[in-house]
């Protein structure tokens, strides 16, 4: 399921960009262009993105006198994205074992 949510939000992305390209520009081929420009722009973006971020929490948890462990697990799991996952992958092994159980019952 999360894999096809993905998906469907990588096609909107990219439905997204073209539509604004071509409004901007008023020309069909510059908003192709910029719907398959864009979300590779996002992508790299995204990296340094990262890259920035690490070293942040990295100086934070040297501040604070925690290990780089210590000072993930502090940051990440308060993150309602992450609980949100736990909670779909439990139910996701409840379904996965009922699946089994039915299977198996035949």
């Amino acid at each position: 399921m999360l894999l096809a949510k993905t998906a469907t939000y990588g096609v909107l992305h990219i439905i997204v960009a073209f539509l604004v390209g071509w409004t901007v520009s008023g020309d069909v081929h510059i908003g192709l262009g910029v719907a398959m420009l864009e979300p590779l722009a996002q992508i790299g973006g995204f990296y340094f993105h990262e890259k920035i971020w690490q070293k942040y929490q990295a100086r934070k948890a040297l501040e604070k006198g925690l290990s780089a462990a210590e000072a993930h697990q502090q940051w990440h799991v308060k993150m309602p994205c992450c609980e949100a996952t736990q909670e779909m992958l439990k139910q996701a092994q409840v379904v996965k074992a009922k699946l089994q159980n039915k299977t198996t019952d035949n």
